[in-house]
């Protein structure tokens, strides 16, 4: 990320530098999350649903898109649907259940 920005600002082409790892930078909080909130005993399991569901997403919603533009002749309903999905996906996250916070006394 930061040899993107560095070539960003200093006028060099930044889309050959370091894309990749800026495209999938998300995946790196990914597993810090599923480990903290199903614990390291099944975290194999559930990365492995995680990614499994995150490959067939990126897999067919390009297919969705398209397929809503060739029914309706516009973008617009294929994005409003992944805006969609974006929303149910936020609101799933949200209703995960949290840790309580342990406070700690300072003696």
């Amino acid at each position: 990320m930061c040899i993107f920005v560095v070539n960003l600002l200093t006028g060099k082409e930044p889309w050959k530098s370091n894309c990749l790892s800026i495209i999938h930078y998300p995946l790196s909080i990914i597993p810090l999350m599923a480990a903290e909130l199903f614990g390291l005993k099944v975290m194999g399991r559930v990365m492995g649903i995680i990614l499994t569901a995150d490959g067939l997403a990126e897999a067919l919603s390009p297919m969705l898109v398209g397929f809503l533009h060739d029914r309706s002749n516009d973008y617009a309903t294929g994005f409003a649907s992944l805006i969609g999905m974006a929303v149910i996906g936020a609101l799933a996250i949200a209703m995960l259940p949290r840790k309580a916070a342990v406070c700690m006394e300072v003696k």
